[in-house]
């Protein structure tokens, strides 16, 4: 695996994690859990959406327990869809807390989860506690009809309407209420009893086949109020130009965000598909404001479809927003912009960093993937990558799934996390995670850059 060493990451991965078994796609779905046991170390979650385990295709979620010697080399917990082909942990997330007692939670879905009736969908919540992850689960199945993706994407909302418990961001792309295939977003506010029963909130996509909430993300507090806000992308939504897509902001409130987005951006070219990807991006330039990241992973700007993130910073009224940054490959058709995330800070500068994954990226070797890392200073994000990685292996596609990890050894330093589901080892596309641990730059700021 190739890189470049600078930045604030270790050279080397300091873990791996491999699925064994054909066609397991271990790292489809990858992040951090948060502190599931409040040890004062992050943990995180790694899936393999395909992987059979007493039934075929049923998917299963790992998740590792970070401590003062980093991750183990086998999992403190599983979690099964126990269905075949559910695809459970097609996609999964910290949810914080969402009843309060302190400890992290994480939330799964399984996405073609069926009941008697059909084609549900189904999300889980499983608490954390002393001693880990429980194994019995809050569970909802699709409020409205069948196959309409319930649970396409999942996320921690965190604390949308300020009652000191975290929220839950279920996306539903294939919803049809007025029009078809509009999409909705659901969100499940937190309690003391654990997220309620029924949506406190919901948005829907008012566009045909838009897929709305195809990607859900907290933005982060992005005008300083006290209140999460959320991201909701819609990469197929077409404006002035057919699926140039759209991504929305809507802030968070005591009574729930108003159904209306504060602020709406569109990506201004015929197949951007710009919102294929949403995320928080912390704090990148140290005002105290969250930043966000939007990507657009078939924008072209010199080189066809090579794709763009761009990063907008926070600021008191958010219809402002202002993009302060954009990164591209250079590279057609590389797709740049389909994952990004924040990394948290992984040089100790006190500026949050961002992770871009480039699954689709050429190297050497065709569609070996790659993932940049982008330093935060207190003009915003650097504008060139200070460390990146290559999966040196033809169609591992590394980068296909990015992911600060939090701080999984305890050093102070954030760490990365990223999956090559399609990476062969001892099994043909069994897939593998892999974590990078964050490293001080120096006392000198200019050595960072």
């Amino acid at each position: 695996m190739s890189h470049l060493s600078a930045g604030g990451l270790a050279a080397t991965p300091a873990w791996d994690y491999e699925g064994d078994q054909l066609n397991a796609f271990c790292g489809f779905a990858i992040g951090t859990a948060g502190d599931v046991d409040k040890d004062g170390y992050g943990d995180l979650f790694v899936s393999a959406e395909n992987y059979s385990n007493g039934q075929s295709s049923e998917g299963i979620v790992w998740v590792f327990y970070g401590s003062a010697d980093g991750l183990p080399d086998t999992p403190d917990w599983t979690g099964e869809g126990n269905q075949v082909n559910g695809s459970f942990g097609h996609s999964a997330s910290t949810a914080g807390d969402v009843n309060g007692d302190g400890y992290a939670d994480l939330v799964v879905s399984a996405l073609n989860y069926l009941n008697s009736s059909g084609n549900r969908g189904r999300i889980y919540v499983y608490y954390g506690s002393s001693g880990g992850l429980g194994n019995t689960p809050w569970v909802e199945e699709s409020p409205d009809t069948d196959f309409i993706e319930f649970g396409y994407a999942v996320a921690g909302a965190g604390d949308v309407n300020g009652d000191g418990y975290a929220d839950i961001l279920v996306g539903t792309p294939r919803y049809t209420g007025d029009l078809g295939g509009e999409g909705i977003v659901y969100l499940y506010a937190g309690s003391e009893a654990g997220p309620a029963g029924t949506p406190g909130w919901s948005a829907e996509g008012n566009e045909t086949n838009s897929l709305w909430g195809k990607k859900v993300a907290t933005a982060g507090d992005v005008n300083g109020d006290g209140y999460a806000d959320i991201l909701v992308g819609a990469p197929e939504y077409d404006g002035d130009f057919l699926e140039e897509g759209r991504a929305a902001l809507y802030l968070g409130r005591a009574t729930m965000p108003d159904y209306a987005p504060a602020w709406m951006v569109e990506g201004g070219q015929t197949e951007a598909h710009y919102g294929a990807s949403v995320s928080t991006a912390g704090d990148v330039n140290g005002d105290g404001l969250s930043d966000i990241i939007i990507g657009a992973p078939e924008y072209s700007n010199g080189e066809e479809e090579e794709g763009q993130a761009f990063v907008y910073h926070g600021v008191s009224d958010p219809p402002q927003l202002t993009c302060g940054v954009f990164m591209d490959t250079n590279q057609a058709y590389a797709g740049s912009g389909l994952v990004c995330s924040s990394a948290g800070d992984v040089n100790g500068d006190g500026y949050d960093d961002v992770l871009i994954g480039v699954g689709a990226y050429d190297s050497g070797q065709t569609d070996e993937g790659v993932i940049f890392v982008y330093l935060g200073t207190f003009q915003g994000l650097a504008t060139s990558p200070t460390w990146y990685a290559q999966s040196n292996q033809e169609q591992a596609y590394l980068g296909s799934a990015v992911a600060g990890a939090g701080d999984v050894n305890g050093d102070g330093l954030a760490d990365v996390l990223a999956g090559a589901p399609w990476y062969d080892d001892d099994y043909a596309n069994e897939g593998a995670a892999f974590v990078w641990y964050g490293a001080e730059c120096g006392a000198r700021a200019d050595v960072c850059f």
